[in-house]
């Protein structure tokens, strides 16, 4: 990833989101900032437990590997909600001195977190749109969890909404 001499995106998504509200004039509450100790390994570690899980990389006994397969769906939609509250909560957040590396490789460990999530629910829209247009049967396509992958893989990238 090429570093940038400015401000992050997500620095100035930071600074502007307050902005904008205040702009769009809502009354928001001014609150103080205050300063949170946070393990980050606890994040990645649950990250890279729930990856290996529903990938099936980790010793899973022999009955329950039929339900992460039955589930994928399931955990993988709510993985990536989980992803982007993340992603949301860590946006509003800045780490001062020798820690800003930190913060940015947490960031970069939740954002390839949502983009895997992301991407195996894009994999199971593309099976569904083969398999409604194999079997003619639309009823593949009304997933409300896949609805959203569905119509971004049918649109194209312009169907895509920001995180």
């Amino acid at each position: 990833m090429a570093e940038s001499a400015g401000p992050s995106a997500n620095a100035r998504a930071r600074k502007g989101i307050p902005v904008l509200a205040r702009e769009c004039a809502m009354d928001l509450p001014r609150l103080p900032s205050f300063t949170v100790q946070m393990d980050p390994e606890t994040i990645v570690s649950m990250i890279t437990l729930w990856r290996d899980a529903v990938d099936l990389r980790m010793p899973i006994a022999r009955d329950l590997q039929p339900h992460f397969l039955e589930r994928r769906k399931h955990m993988l939609y709510n993985f990536e909600m989980q992803a982007k509250a993340w992603r949301q909560l860590l946006q509003g957040c800045s780490a001062e001195g020798g820690h800003v590396a930190g913060l940015d490789q947490l960031r970069r460990h939740v954002d390839d977190f949502w983009e895997w999530a992301e991407e195996g629910l894009i994999e199971l829209a593309r099976v569904a749109i083969e398999l409604a247009e194999s079997t003619r049967d639309p009823q593949f396509l009304t997933d409300p969890l896949l609805e959203a992958h569905i119509r971004k893989l049918r649109n194209g990238p312009a169907a895509e909404q920001t995180p």
